[in-house]
């Protein structure tokens, strides 16, 4: 039960730091009747480095608190953390395959939560 629990309770906080960050550090013009991602796609042509920052750090910020609050919540099992950790991967995946970006931001927007992952995946404590 604590596993379905945490995963459960991991994911959605994890997630709502991640949105939290994108809707206070990001703002996007949209008119009317735009599809989002179009509208995303279109503001994306005049970012700079630093316009990537906060969708890099909602990502890995979102990854690691989900993981934080599962492990907090289930010590014991890594399953939650396999399963919140390949949620966002597939997140992240799936987001590049909407709004397309750099290079250098796909690999970093991987690497990062992947550590994060591999981490927590190690501090699994022993029965």
């Amino acid at each position: 039960m604590r596993k379905v629990l945490a995963t459960i309770i991991g994911f959605i906080v994890g997630n709502a730091v991640n949105f939290g960050i994108i809707n206070m550090g990001m703002s996007v013009p949209m008119k009317e009747g735009q599809d989002p991602y179009e509208a995303i796609n279109e503001a994306m042509k005049d970012f700079t480095t630093m316009d990537f920052m906060v969708p890099l750090a909602a990502h890995v910020l979102g990854v690691f608190v989900g993981l934080f609050v599962a492990r907090l919540i289930c010590k014991t099992s890594n399953v939650p953390i396999y399963i919140i950790g390949g949620l966002h991967l597939l997140g992240t995946i799936v987001n590049w395959i909407w709004i397309p970006a750099p290079t250098w931001f796909m690999a970093i927007d991987l690497g990062l939560p992947i550590l994060i992952i591999i981490y927590f995946l190690r501090t699994k404590k022993r029965k």
